[in-house]
C-alpha cells in the first residue's frame, strides 16, 4: 500500500510544476459594438495544450463552448439582471484517412469548415467573429451595462466505456476566467 502511495505522490509531484508552466488560456482581442443590441469578436489565447492536440490529431472530437451575456448592472450589493446572452460551441474532429480537419461553428448557422491546415483549424476554433446578443428589452440610454465572456473545452467524450480506461482526460479539461467589459449605453 504505501509503495502504490509513494508512486502515486511520486507521479503528481512530476505533474504538477509542468501544470503550472502551462500557459492558461484567456479571452483576448475583445471588441464590442452597440447598437440595437451587442456584438461582440473575441480570441481565445492558449487554448491549445499538447494534450489537446493530440486528442485532435487521433480524431476525438473536441468542443469548446463559449459563453456570452449582457447583464444590467445594479451595483455592488445588488444582483446584476440578465439582458442577453448566448452559448454556442466550436467542435472540432479530424479525419484521419483524408487528413483533413472538419470545424463546426454553431454561432454561424451549424456553418461546417473543412481544412487540412493545422494552424487554420486553431484559428477558426479559437476566433469567434462578431456575434449577436440580442437583448430581451430595448436597452436604455444612459445605463450601466457588463458584458461578460468565457470560454471552456467541454469534456472530451470517448466512446464506449473508454472513459473509464482514460480517466486522465479530464485534464485536458480548461476553462478561462470571466472577461469584463463595462459600457454605457448611449
Amino acid at each position: 500500500m504505501t509503495r502504490v502511495l509513494t508512486t502515486l505522490l511520486l507521479l503528481l509531484s512530476l505533474l504538477l510544476p509542468v501544470a503550472a508552466c502551462a500557459a492558461v488560456a484567456e479571452i483576448d482581442s475583445v471588441t464590442v459594438e452597440i447598437s440595437n443590441g451587442v456584438k461582440s469578436s473575441f480570441v481565445v489565447k492558449n487554448a491549445f495544450t499538447p494534450q489537446i492536440d493530440e486528442a485532435i490529431a487521433s480524431g476525438v472530437p473536441t468542443s469548446f463552448t463559449f459563453r456570452a451575456e449582457v447583464n444590467l448592472s445594479h451595483g455592488l450589493f445588488w444582483f446584476d439582471e440578465r439582458f442577453a446572452a448566448i452559448e454556442f460551441r466550436h467542435t472540432v474532429k479530424y479525419d484521419t484517412l483524408k487528413q483533413e480537419y472538419s470545424v463546426v461553428r454553431e454561432e454561424r448557422g451549424r456553418e461546417v469548415v473543412r481544412t487540412a491546415d493545422n494552424a487554420e483549424m486553431k484559428r477558426l476554433m479559437s476566433v469567434v467573429e462578431p456575434v449577436s446578443l440580442l437583448p430581451t428589452a430595448p436597452m436604455k440610454s444612459g445605463v450601466k451595462y457588463d458584458l461578460r465572456i468565457k470560454a471552456e473545452l467541454s469534456e472530451v467524450k470517448l466512446p464506449l466505456s473508454l472513459d473509464y480506461l482514460f480517466f486522465f482526460v479530464k485534464l485536458w479539461d480548461f476553462e478561462t476566467d470571466w472577461y469584463y467589459h463595462s459600457f454605457t449605453y448611449r
